[in-house]
């Protein structure tokens, strides 16, 4: 035991410090998250008092519980799915661990419960805000209510948790098998992404938003789902034996996962830092000249596709983005059928809605772009051999930009695509297209500079894994609720300007914000990126 909890104080200190700076003028630098987060958390609890307030006039509160639990044990079961491979098998310090005389479990228990502690962020983010919300619009007897909310609060996470961990043991497992490890684990983390994707969907059968509909899902919900039907239960009539059966299986839920990934740890572990010989004897070897820059963006473009947790963190939005336009394309007419049926004095007509589709495009455009913050930790991973990067008779600037421009091209394909898409599907007009490109290519500037400055500014190399860096980080955390408000101020005011001025004025004046600030940026990173990336060191 006290093997246990010397090597999960360790762990601790070394990964799940968000906010490791020294200095008063550095402690400075945590104001941005708390603020952003304490915007989240407000923006949520908003959310979830309207939801009660609309459960309220069917007297089934208890439905917001429900579903909210689901919600967030969804949301971090997504997350863990491709972040449980790196953090379980892939950690910087498996060489040092696995020679001291620790039993395997002892390490897994340790890297599992630090996974637990981090995912209770979404439970404080998205499960507390409706819990707070139910104890403000309904009648509770708050010894009962508070000590059953705090106990599902603490204990939401385990079961997505397990789950992630066996799911990201078959991925390591198999993935191991092949040459191209970092290929297989990334297809095989999308394929159970998908699944759950298409469970969810064909689970939803009422797209509706109303209480009726709210109470019809969560009754759903609490049928199938363990944890939102004994909350709901305890919620309604607290019974000391079910609650005390929570908690229980709970605890052996931690468990089963340990001792699975325990059993097969050294085994993937081994596989997976295998290095294959090559038989190859030939001397024949084919230089290729590349320029510095073109020569760098080819070297970020690989490590992006060598790094599966970044890979599956930032392409979540660009999928979504192809998702919604293969829905629109294909299930346009039911979406409008549907639309305007269930909703009563619906402003606009088909035509209308169609006519105001180039809009949705660049709202769906902005959405992707403004969500893809590779470059929040692309410094960060240079990890050790950033000194080494600094060596080069390269300029800061060069490598700064560089980095912005290979990320800028893994997002400009995929947005082109579906606004090419688009265009045909519903025959927008040559300036509605021009525009259109114009936030295509805009729009992904500015997001990754003021990634790539983010990240100047919460650069952390001495992660134990690249799942630290890209899930644990200040600065992720900093982009993401940056990126949050950008989307919802830059569709907002999208939309006001198309309905006040006109859609081809609200197009233009979107994308002039675009283009001004990235060339703001692009200034800033010239005068100030050069002094900021000669500072920092590994």
């Amino acid at each position: 035991m006290n093997k246990l909890i010397s090597l999960l104080k360790a762990s601790m200190a070394g990964g799940l410090q968000l906010f490791n700076y020294r200095g008063k003028t550095e402690r400075s630098q945590r104001i941005m998250p708390l603020v952003l987060g304490a915007l989240v958390w407000i923006s949520m609890l908003i959310s979830a008092s309207a939801m009660a307030t609309e459960l309220q006039q069917d007297g089934n509160g208890v439905a917001l519980l429900s579903l909210y639990t689901l919600v967030t044990s969804i949301i971090i079961l997504m997350e863990g799915i491709y972040k449980s491979s790196d953090l379980l098998f892939k950690p910087k310090d498996n060489d040092l661990l696995l020679s001291m005389p620790i039993p395997k479990r002892h390490i897994i228990l340790a890297r599992i419960i630090k996974f637990y502690i981090y995912e209770l962020l979404y439970c404080l983010i998205f499960l507390l805000p409706a819990v707070v919300a139910y104890a403000t619009t309904f009648d509770i007897n708050p010894p009962l209510f508070w000590l059953t909310s705090i106990t599902v609060l603490l204990l939401t996470p385990i079961i997505p948790i397990a789950l992630s961990c066996i799911i990201g043991l078959i991925s390591s497992s198999i993935s191991s098998r092949f040459k191209h490890k970092n290929f297989f684990q990334v297809i095989l983390s999308f394929i159970f992404l998908i699944a759950l994707a298409i469970f969810i969907i064909i689970s939803n059968t009422d797209s509706s938003f109303e209480g009726r509909a709210i109470v019809a899902i969560s009754d759903k919900v609490a049928n199938y789902y363990y944890p939102a039907q004994t909350f709901v239960n305890l919620v309604s009539d607290f019974n000391i034996w079910q609650y005390l059966l929570f908690i229980a299986i709970n605890l052996v839920v931690l468990v089963v996962p340990t001792l699975i990934v325990s059993h097969f740890y050294a085994k993937i572990v081994n596989r997976l830092g295998a290095i294959k010989q090559t038989t190859t004897t030939s001397t024949n070897y084919n230089f290729k000249r590349h320029s510095q820059t073109a020569a760098m963006i080819k070297k970020e473009i690989v490590k992006y596709f060598n790094t599966p947790v970044l890979l599956m963190n930032t392409a979540i939005g660009l999928i979504l983005f192809i998702v919604a336009v293969v829905a629109l394309c294909f299930k346009y007419d039911d979406f409008i059928a549907s639309l305007t049926s269930s909703t009563e004095n619906f402003p606009l007509t088909s035509e209308q809605i169609l006519s105001y589709l180039p809009s949705v495009t660049v709202a769906l455009v902005a959405f992707a772009s403004l969500m893809t913050f590779i470059t929040a930790t692309i410094i960060s991973l240079e990890g050790k051999t950033f000194n080494l990067l600094k060596t080069l008779p390269i300029s800061g600037h060069k490598v700064i930009m560089t980095k912005v421009l290979a990320a800028v091209l893994l997002i400009v394909p995929v947005t082109a695509l579906g606004s090419i898409i688009m265009a045909i599907r519903f025959q927008f007009g040559i300036l509605d297209t021009i525009l259109i490109f114009i936030a295509v290519i805009a729009a992904p500037m500015l997001t990754e500079m003021i990634g790539v400055l983010i990240d100047l500014k919460y650069a952390r190399f001495n992660a134990e894994s690249d799942a630290v860096v890209v899930k644990q980080s200040a600065g992720v955390m900093v982009a993401t609720f940056l990126g949050l408000g950008m989307v919802l101020v830059s569709i907002s005011l999208l939309f006001t300007l198309v309905f006040l001025a006109g859609q081809t004025t609200g197009l233009i004046i979107l994308d002039a914000v675009f283009v001004i600030v990235s060339a703001f940026l692009y200034f800033v990173i010239a005068t100030h990126g050069e002094e900021k990336y000669q500072k920092l060191s590994a």
